[in-house]
């Protein structure tokens, strides 16, 4: 291959690269959102509970804190991980085609 054959793949294989590490963003994003409303979800559950727990026993204590929900494994995380890692071996690609 010629220098500027390698030269114009090289530049593909890093605009490829940038692309799949937005994609791999929005998958973060998206985990980091999902993860956010379980845990709203999750803690209107429990005050909702805890308020109808005190007004059945008559009292006005406060119920101590409970623990945080469970981490979830999400797919959009594990689909984030793998265009990551992905986007990475693209980029190294790219630098070795550039050094050639």
């Amino acid at each position: 291959m010629s220098d500027t054959a390698l030269a114009g793949l090289s530049d593909d294989l890093l605009f490829a690269a940038v692309l799949l590490y937005g994609l791999a963003m929005l998958a973060f994003a998206g985990e980091q959102a999902s993860k956010r409303s379980l845990r709203l979800a999750a803690a209107v559950t429990r005050s909702a509970a805890a308020e109808r727990t005190r007004a059945m026993a008559g009292t006005t204590a406060v119920a101590p804190p409970a623990a945080p929900p469970a981490a979830v494994n999400s797919k959009a995380g594990q689909v984030g991980m793998l265009l990551t890692l992905l986007g990475a071996a693209v980029h190294v690609v790219s630098v070795v085609t550039r050094g050639l």
